[in-house]
């Protein structure tokens, strides 16, 4: 809030990722970003799980590298964890990603696309669980506006968020509650907020310079 973006920035809170992902792919069409985030989970390491395909729980940010990334973006995002010095470690996706950026990387003549992820225990399942310290940055000094989030209570409030939204109902194609939480709790910080015929919660953030390229930051309900 209060900071000029140099792109017009486009978060989407998707519908029915979990049956054909057609909620994306709709949702990208019609908003034709020149780049498009996929945010969602990897598989995160327990005792049961291969170690070659799950990733260390509290040990950073996984980016994905394979087919359904597009090259320069994943590369971009590398580059900037390492000049950050943020934890990451690279999740090779041999072909479909699980993810929403498998369906949006085709749309119209092609979207470039990149997939973040946050390792999580026992996905799909009624205990998933999330290690908290892989949602702030390891070294704060390198985001100016994260003290000044901290002193409002940014970090508690986000706890807060995750509770009240692993209580809400969401399957998918039925994500009303959510979306209806999401969209309120947005509304402070966008210049527009609508919902489209496949019930996708659209946001949008203009960028300082008019007709700026579109990013956009999904993630499904």
């Amino acid at each position: 809030q209060g900071i000029p973006l140099v792109v017009g920035l486009y978060l989407m809170s998707s519908t029915r990722e979990e049956v054909n992902g057609s909620g994306a792919l709709v949702g990208a069409y019609a908003l034709r970003p020149h780049c498009f985030v996929a945010v969602d989970v990897t598989h995160a390491r327990t005792p049961d799980g291969p170690k070659e395909e799950t990733f260390g729980a509290g040990q950073g940010t996984v980016i994905g590298i394979g087919p359904n990334i597009t090259r320069w973006m994943s590369d971009r995002l590398i580059g900037k964890a390492e000049a950050l010095g943020l934890a990451w470690s690279p999740e090779v996706m041999t072909g479909h990603s699980g993810t929403n950026a498998w369906r949006v990387q085709t749309a119209r003549e092609g979207i470039a696309t990149a997939v973040v992820s946050l390792p999580l225990k026992y996905m799909h399942s009624p205990v998933e669980t999330l290690d908290l310290t892989d949602l702030r940055p390891r070294r704060r000094c390198w985001l100016p506006s994260w003290k000044v989030w901290e002193r409002k209570g940014v970090p508690s409030l986000l706890i807060e968020t995750l509770k009240t939204l692993c209580a809400l109902p969401g399957v998918s194609s039925r994500e009303d509650a959510v979306r209806e939480f999401l969209r309120k709790a947005v509304a402070p910080y966008a210049h527009r907020i609508r919902v489209d015929t496949m019930g996708n919660l659209l946001v949008e953030k203009k960028g300082r310079i008019p007709g700026s390229q579109k990013l956009m930051l999904a993630a499904h309900m």
